[in-house]
């Protein structure tokens, strides 16, 4: 019986070590392909027309410096100057004057919805690894509930089994030795639910859109153009731009996260195609997108004042005719 009891235990303890580390279907390959927005190439249909920037026109100058890095990041100078133009004859606007204002107004609508997909990718991409992360404790909470389990099944198999044991022959020490085995055996156990283990998952991403951040190119163009030259142009002031404070909050993330000999390691996972991770690791990953994301968000609040001041600079009303 004594036999039969650490057998018990050795199982318990083997089950549970196996559901943690041996093989496993990947439940979530493939998953966050919904997260991704379309790539669109130089040589797409939807790839954007470049027009040759005149940033030095005087008429520029009226445009306040935070929409004008805005303006800048998205190439719309040259529209927006002929714009301005057009609006300061003060008289009924031309054929030319409305077809420049109509070409700016779908500009800006391509804009927002470019900077919104983005958003949403960052987002629903901090959505799925947060998922993962929920997996992983669980997975961690079931190994500690079966351990639990296993420890109250051994202590009271082993106490029933002493008690009949001894009422069958008392004279023996067989009880005692059954008792004690058992309690030995359901101490292990119940010890063993206490003692944290870390989960691992794989986790493969090749569209990584840390990468192109930290890397300051984006040749792979996982970002729209004008997303991207929203994050590496500098502050209008001349401060650093959006990328630098981006880069300065992941490298403050990482080093409260992880110590300094596994900090290169992690910095490889994270901004590479994907690994194994632990829990800690994927956490910190959601928490770099959640800042790219808050930083996106950002950039939408700057088009916002490009979009506010062309409303109100180019506004036509009757006084205009007079």
């Amino acid at each position: 019986m004594a036999l039969f009891l650490v057998a018990l235990a050795s199982t318990g303890c083997a089950a549970g070590e196996h559901t943690a580390r041996g093989p496993e279907p990947d439940p979530w390959a493939g998953r966050g392909r919904e997260c991704v927005r379309p790539f669109v190439g130089r040589d797409s249909p939807y790839s954007e027309l470049l027009r040759k920037a005149d940033e030095a026109d005087p008429v520029l100058a009226a445009v306040p410096p935070e929409a004008s890095r805005t303006m800048r990041a998205a190439d719309l100078a040259p529209l927006v100057a002929r714009a301005l133009k057009g609006a300061a004859r003060h008289a009924r606007p031309s054929i030319d004057a409305l077809v420049t204002r109509q070409d700016l107004g779908m500009r800006l609508i391509s804009l927002e919805t470019q900077l919104a997909a983005v958003i949403f990718e960052a987002e629903c991409t901090g959505e799925l690894i947060e998922a993962m992360t929920f997996e992983l404790e669980d997975r961690s909470d079931m190994r500690e509930l079966r351990l639990a389990l296993g420890s109250l099944i051994v202590g009271a198999l082993s106490a029933t089994a002493a008690g009949i044991w001894d009422l069958t022959r008392g004279d023996s020490v067989g009880p005692a030795v059954l008792g004690l085995s058992g309690g030995v055996a359901s101490a292990a156990l119940g010890g063993a639910a206490f003692v944290k283990r870390p989960e691992h998952m794989r986790y493969i991403h090749g569209r990584n859109l840390l990468l192109p951040v930290v890397h300051g190119s984006d040749d792979a163009e996982l970002f729209p153009r004008f997303v991207f030259r929203l994050l590496t142009l500098p502050a209008p002031d001349g401060g650093p731009s959006p990328r630098d404070r981006l880069l300065l909050r992941w490298q403050t993330l990482i080093s409260d996260v992880v110590d300094a000999d596994r900090r290169k390691a992690t910095e490889q996972l994270l901004y590479g195609v994907g690994g194994t991770y632990n829990q800690d690791q994927l956490s910190l990953r959601e928490r770099l997108y959640d800042a790219l994301e808050s930083e996106l968000n950002a950039q939408a609040r700057d088009l916002e004042l490009l979009d506010r001041f062309l409303v109100r600079a180019l506004e036509h009303t009757p006084q205009d005719e007079d």
